[in-house]
């Protein structure tokens, strides 16, 4: 792992531009921004690797030092390591599967009122029916009792 690379900021640069590229980086990959997505597990290994370059990047001394003993390695970073491409495009596909799946319980729930609408007016329309029956019985008690008497 490269930090230089990690909080995306030029070898050599000062403390001042290592804590803001610093923050910056906290910002978009913070888990607590991102407990909802399904690869949150993405973001806590990401934070992981931020801490991680800002530690050796906060004391200039060190910075130095990794400077020196790294000037002779590959800039890439180590096979187990996603890169920031990758973890920006699966930041995007968790993004397009949240706005599906709340596109999804929007039309469930629209698709539930409507059938609770369905049955509103079904309960109503048999309620209707049942007063005319109670009603018409009613009637017809009352002209029994009339014509007996």
């Amino acid at each position: 792992m490269d930090p230089y690379e990690t909080l995306e900021i030029n070898r050599g640069a000062s403390r001042e531009e290592i804590k803001r590229a610093y923050r910056k980086q906290v910002k978009l990959y913070h888990p607590d921004k991102h407990t909802d997505n399904p690869l949150s597990h993405l973001a806590e290994q990401k934070m992981k690797e931020i801490n991680e370059a800002y530690n050796i990047l906060k004391d200039n001394a060190s910075s130095v030092r990794f400077s020196q003993s790294s000037s002779n390695r590959s800039s890439s970073s180590n096979a187990n390591s996603k890169s920031y491409d990758d973890f920006k495009r699966e930041a995007e596909q968790r993004a397009k599967a949240a706005q599906e799946a709340r596109k999804a319980e929007a039309m469930k729930r629209a698709e539930d009122a409507r059938k609770a609408e369905e049955a509103r007016k079904k309960m109503e329309a048999s309620s209707s029916l049942f007063l005319g029956s109670v009603s018409i019985l009613l009637i017809i008690m009352i002209v029994s009792l009339l014509s007996i008497t």
